[in-house]
């Protein structure tokens, strides 16, 4: 249980260490394919998903990461609430009003 603790803190820590706006090797995917990412039976995917959300920044993904929030995995429900706290981030330094 302790390691799992740690592993979720270390990548909080590294996903947060990322600059809002730097970019991310998210190949030729796009927003739709990393949505349905999220439903993949592996964690380690649905996680990735989760991260590369954000530098595609795009906020039809919003509601896809909110429901993320459920997951059985601790570190993908993590992965999706720092990729919409950076998502917010990114709305709010736009002046975007919700």
């Amino acid at each position: 249980m302790k390691i799992g603790l740690i592993l979720i803190l270390v990548l909080t820590v590294l996903f947060l260490a990322v600059p809002i706006g730097a970019k991310s090797d998210t190949g030729n995917k796009s927003v739709d394919q990393f949505i349905q990412d999220l439903k993949n039976a592996d964690p380690n995917v649905r996680g990735s998903a989760a991260a590369d959300l954000v530098y595609l920044n795009d906020t039809i993904a919003v509601e896809p990461l909110i429901q993320a929030l459920k997951d059985e995995n601790a570190t993908v429900r993590v992965m999706a609430e720092n990729a919409l706290d950076r998502l917010n981030a990114t709305i709010e330094s736009k002046g975007v009003s919700r």
